[in-house]
C-alpha cells in the first residue's frame, strides 16, 4: 500500500516523486538514508509514535551520511555485575586458583574476558553484588 502527496492530477499521479510512504512489499523503494530497499516492511520519511512500541529484530538508525547505530530488541538483560569480564580485578575474592587475563571471548566479542582456574577442590572466586528487594534476577555461567 503505497500513501501519495500532492497527487491532484493524472499527471501527478504518474510523477515518480509522489510515494510518501510505503506498507508491504518495499522493491522500488531508493531511500536518501538506506538506499535500495527490499522486503516487506514499512518506509516513511518521518514517523511519531505515541503509545507503546513494541520491536523484536534489530533497529539500525541512520541520517543523511550512512548507518549511526544498531541497537537490537527483543528481550534485554543488563549485566549488573561490574568486572564480570575481569578476574583479575580487585572487587574479585580468589582463593586457590589462578586468573588468566584477556584469553576469552567476552559477550562483546573481544578477546578481554578472563578466566579463573581452582587449583583445588576448594577454590573460591567471589564477588559480591548489592540486589534489590521484590525485583527478578537472572543469573547464568
Amino acid at each position: 500500500m503505497d500513501i501519495y502527496s500532492g497527487v491532484n492530477s493524472w499527471a501527478a499521479f504518474s510523477a515518480s516523486a509522489k510515494t510518501k510512504a510505503r506498507l508491504g512489499v518495499l522493491s522500488g523503494i531508493v531511500s536518501p538514508t538506506f538506499g535500495k530497499l527490499g522486503g516487506e516492511g514499512l518506509w516513511t520519511n518521518n514517523i511519531y509514535l505515541e503509545g507503546n512500541a513494541a520491536i523484536a529484530g534489530t533497529l539500525t538508525a541512520g541520517d543523511a551520511v550512512g548507518f549511526g547505530n544498531t541497537f537490537y530488541a527483543g528481550r534485554l538483560y543488563k549485566n549488573i555485575i561490574s568486572h564480570s569480564n575481569n578476574f583479575s580485578d580487585a572487587v574479585w575474592t580468589k582463593t586457590t586458583g589462578s586468573i588468566t587475563a584477556t584469553n576469552v571471548t567476552a559477550p562483546d566479542g573481544t578477546a578481554t574476558a578472563s578466566t579463573f582456574t581452582s587449583s583445588s577442590s576448594d577454590g573460591i572466586l567471589l564477588r559480591n553484588v548489592t540486589l534489590v528487594a521484590n525485583t527478578t534476577y537472572t543469573f547464568s555461567g
